[in-house]
């Protein structure tokens, strides 16, 4: 037999068992493993938490239509590079079977330090 997958985002897609060769099931669309952005941490789904700084991105978990992964910019990163401002952002699986695009932690430029009357600024 075969499927017919009316719900958007899902597919047919062979049966895994070999006495079932030729059916068909309904399967999520996969959009695969969210990817790594710079200076930031990744939460998937199910809980696994990946730093930037790791030295493997993540490579078991696969994002399915509906899930998604939450970023968060490391410290003296923010999506603007502006203090204080948004740190953090999310994606999601699409029914297309991609992820929605990911932003850039960018570094926080604090600018000149404020000038003080009788003082003399020092830099190292």
């Amino acid at each position: 037999y075969t499927c017919e997958c009316n719900q958007p985002g899902w597919h047919a897609v062979p049966m895994k068992k070999q006495s079932e060769t030729g059916n068909q099931t309904c399967a999520p669309k996969i959009c695969g493993v969210p990817e790594a952005v710079k200076h930031a941490t990744v939460r998937i789904a199910k809980g696994e938490v990946f730093p930037s700084n790791a030295e493997t991105q993540p490579t078991k978990e696969e994002g399915y239509v509906g899930a998604g992964a939450h970023y968060v910019c490391d410290e003296g990163y923010t999506l603007s590079g502006v203090p204080d401002t948004d740190f953090e952002f999310g994606i999601n699986c699409t029914h297309a079977g991609r992820f929605t695009r990911t932003r850039t932690c960018k570094a926080v430029v604090c600018g000149a330090p404020p000038r003080k009357e009788h003082a003399k600024l020092v830099t190292q």
